[in-house]
Formats: C-alpha cells, structure tokens, sequence
C-alpha cells in the first residue's frame, strides 16, 4: 500500500502530517468509547467526510 500511495512522498506534503495525526487521534478516542454516541462501526464513514488533504487531491 505504501508503495502504491508513494508514502514517503506524500508524507512530505506540507500540513498533511498533521491532518493524518488528528485523525489517528480522533480515530483512536472514537474506538475506546471516548466519544459520545459514535462508535467503531460509522468509523470509515466520519473518516471519509473530515475535512483535508485527500490522496486524490495531491
């Protein structure tokens, strides 16, 4: 996948590292329950929404 995506270059894009850290972070209060009425299962679907950088944008 990494390959696929060219990872290393794409980490590269300016703000995107921080986009894909608040993401993690928002992904990862959203799987342990941290965040009232979400859960694990419309995950994927809040992800796709957020706001930022997308691959096929860059």
């Amino acid at each position: 996948m990494g390959r696929a995506w060219n990872l290393p270059h794409v980490l590269e894009v300016e703000g995107f590292q921080a986009t894909m850290a608040q993401r993690l972070v928002r992904m990862l209060q959203m799987c342990d329950g941290h965040v009232p009425g979400v859960s694990a299962l419309n995950l994927l679907s809040l992800l796709r929404s957020s706001e930022g950088p997308s691959l096929e944008d860059m």
